[in-house]
């Protein structure tokens, strides 16, 4: 199962806004992890399995957030704390729609009203290990891919949207996302801005 793993900067933190996520728009599989009512969470199979941060999302701060799923728990981590966790004993990503960054998913597609307002950094798949399974110090600088030969996709980082795992995914940009050239995170204002990856990308079972 990945661990999705990047820094965010939220600076609207009300309603709903998908950070990355990929399910089929008829519902079923897939997964995502959102900033919602002030809180981070993340999703999967459809909603039916899914755990919430007891972390009050703050205007303006940067967060370190990361869902693993080892074994059958999955964990949310917020700045490198455990802060939630629940059971699930399977899952599989089967969903042919793209990987969706700074916006959601929601039946027809990708929707501007759940756009991200705010920054994301280093965001960061792992396929085939759980990257994390205690608490830990985040780092500060941005990830490079040998740190984990299981990495599936690492992007928005260095002031680009590139791809930077071995698969070398080919990102779509799709509104005014802007790329920081002096600092390593990606820009979204919220209306419209997002990135998509191609519907091969593994992340699931």
């Amino acid at each position: 199962f990945p661990s999705h793993d990047n820094f965010n900067d939220v600076t609207s933190n009300s309603g709903y806004s998908g950070i990355v996520n990929r399910h089929s728009l008829s519902g079923g599989t897939g997964w995502g992890l959102w900033n919602q009512a002030s809180k981070f969470g993340f999703w999967m199979n459809a909603s039916t399995t899914q755990v919430n941060s007891s972390e009050t999302i703050k205007t303006g701060k940067w967060y370190h957030v990361a869902a693993v799923r080892s074994g059958s728990t999955v964990t949310l981590y917020v700045d490198g704390i455990a802060n939630a966790s629940v059971t699930n004993s399977s899952f599989t990503d089967t969903s042919s729609q793209p990987l969706g960054i700074g916006i959601a998913n929601v039946n027809s597609g990708w929707n501007a009203e759940y756009g991200v307002n705010g920054f994301i950094s280093n965001l960061h798949i792992v396929k085939g290990t759980a990257l994390y399974t205690s608490n830990f110090t985040p780092k500060r600088e941005s990830f490079v891919t040998q740190s984990s030969p299981y990495t599936s996709l690492l992007t928005c980082q260095n002031g680009t949207i590139r791809d930077a795992s071995p698969n070398n995914f080919t990102i779509t940009r799709d509104g005014n996302v802007t790329p920081v050239s002096y600092a390593p995170y990606i820009s979204f204002d919220g209306t419209n801005d997002y990135v998509t990856s191609p519907s091969g990308i593994v992340t699931g079972k």
